[in-house]
C-alpha cells in the first residue's frame, strides 16, 4: 500500500541519472523516517537509460528521507526520478 501518488505531465523518460526530487509531505509521515519511491512505467521509462521500466507496472527506484520538520520528503542523493510519469511513495 502506497502513501501516496504524484502524477507529471506530460509523460517522458529523463536522460542520464534522472533528476533530483521533492515533495510536500500531506499524510504527516514522521520527521526523518524514510519512505521508497516508485515509479510507473509509461510508454517510455527507463532507469538510468538502461532498465526499462515496464509500461503499467510499479518499479522501485530509490528513497527518501523525510525533513527534520516533516513538511517534506526530500528524495535521497542517489535517488533521481528517472521519467516523467506517475510517482509513489511508501513508508518502510
Amino acid at each position: 500500500d502506497f502513501d501516496g501518488f504524484y502524477g507529471l505531465v506530460p509523460e517522458t523518460d529523463v536522460r542520464g541519472t534522472g533528476f533530483p526530487l521533492s515533495f510536500p509531505n500531506p499524510g504527516g509521515i514522521g520527521a526523518n523516517e524514510t519512505v521508497d519511491l516508485y515509479v510507473l512505467g509509461g510508454l517510455s521509462c527507463s532507469i538510468n537509460d538502461t532498465e526499462k521500466v515496464h509500461e503499467g507496472e510499479w518499479t522501485a527506484f530509490g528513497t527518501a528521507t523525510v525533513s527534520a520538520d516533516g513538511a517534506t520528503i526530500v528524495a535521497d542523493s542517489d535517488s533521481h526520478l528517472p521519467c516523467l510519469t506517475w510517482f509513489g511513495y511508501k513508508r518502510r
